[in-house]
């Protein structure tokens, strides 16, 4: 059976690697690809890889890829949040967005199973987090932070990501702290964007190396943050990845990555996190991406990252939500659009 695992981070944003621990692994066909690190046998092992990986191999990687530390992440995205599998908070692989009180957004592929009840419940934290050496989520001494127990309810079709539908709804135990502002989510499509629009990622985990950028290096325990380029369905970089994975409903996705003058992207781990435009919207969850011999690789500038179009699943999204806010629900996006980020 295959378990969600992420590499850690560690406190003092330092690299680590020689003394680490990981999971043997074996790629699951079904599974393959997706921005979520899926490992199996829940044997470890010392760590047999190299400090500094290339940033295209063909090894799974993890999270925001050159991007920057956020400085403030309780202001410029509070809305942000990372989903536990387990009661002593060991890291999911997995972020979500806060969308309503109570309610977040993250990706169906998160979950070992969309049927199995055994895996209908996570926990799922919010605030200024880190994620520590032993893979545990830990609130920053001093600052906000909450937790509480969720619910999964998984787009009713979905079957694998790159047939659409890799989105999936949390119903929260209980209502987030008002310090929390849910993302505005683009339901309506009025988000217009043009080859070479820059988009916000953000995410947790691994970085690029400190002494080359075009390799990658340790891990990082802050939230950080990118902006990756927008590319039309059309565009090579999608075709390629839309072939290599045999995808259907290209129209529900949005396609985005890494171009030769910026190398940055979403990989593993980074699954469910949001992609945001530059005035704060929520335009898309992140889900899947591939590469050479349809194996993933990160910031591959010939193969793009892989996104669902949050407003392909509006119906789905209003009729779950009860409580979403007029920002979302009610045609209010020009007023959310004009605020941006922080």
């Amino acid at each position: 059976a295959f378990a969600l695992f992420c590499p850690p981070s560690v406190p003092d944003d330092t690299a680590f690697g020689a003394e680490t621990m990981v999971l043997s692994f074996a790629c699951d066909r079904a599974l393959r690809g997706t921005r979520c690190l899926h490992l199996a046998h829940l044997v470890v092992v010392s760590l047999a890889v190299p400090n500094l990986i290339p940033l295209v191999a063909a090894s799974p990687l993890d999270n925001i890829v050159n991007g920057t530390p956020v400085k403030d992440p309780l202001n410029k995205f509070s809305f942000f949040a990372l989903m536990t599998h387990s009661p002593l908070d060991n890291y999911a692989g997995c972020g979500a967005s806060i969308i309503s009180p109570t309610y977040a957004l993250t990706a169906a592929h998160c979950f070992r199973s969309c049927t199995n009840d055994s895996y209908s419940r996570v926990g799922l934290w919010v605030g200024e987090l880190y994620v520590n050496r032993s893979h545990i989520i830990a609130p920053r001494e001093g600052s906000k932070s909450f937790r509480t127990e969720a619910v999964r309810h998984c787009y009713p079709s979905y079957s694998l990501p790159w047939h659409g539908g890799d989105i999936a709804l949390l119903e929260l135990a209980e209502e987030v702290p008002s310090w929390v502002k849910p993302v505005p989510l683009d339901l309506q499509n009025l988000s217009i964007l043009n080859a070479g629009d820059l988009l916000t990622i953000v995410g947790f985990g691994r970085t690029e190396s400190s002494v080359n950028p075009m390799r990658m290096g340790g891990f990082s325990s802050r939230l950080r943050q990118a902006q990756i380029e927008f590319f039309p369905s059309d565009a090579a970089q999608c075709i390629r990845t839309f072939t290599c994975e045999n995808a259907t409903n290209r129209n529900h996705q949005l396609c985005a990555g890494a171009t030769a003058n910026r190398r940055t992207d979403t990989c593993s781990g980074d699954s469910g996190s949001p992609l945001l435009t530059d005035s704060g919207i929520q335009v898309g969850v992140t889900s899947y991406g591939s590469g050479p011999d349809c194996r993933l690789r990160c910031a591959s500038i010939r193969y793009s990252g892989m996104y669902m179009r949050v407003s392909a699943y509006a119906a789905f999204i209003r009729n779950g939500v009860p409580n979403l806010p007029t920002s979302s629900s009610r045609g209010k996006l020009g007023e959310a659009l004009r605020g941006g980020l922080p």
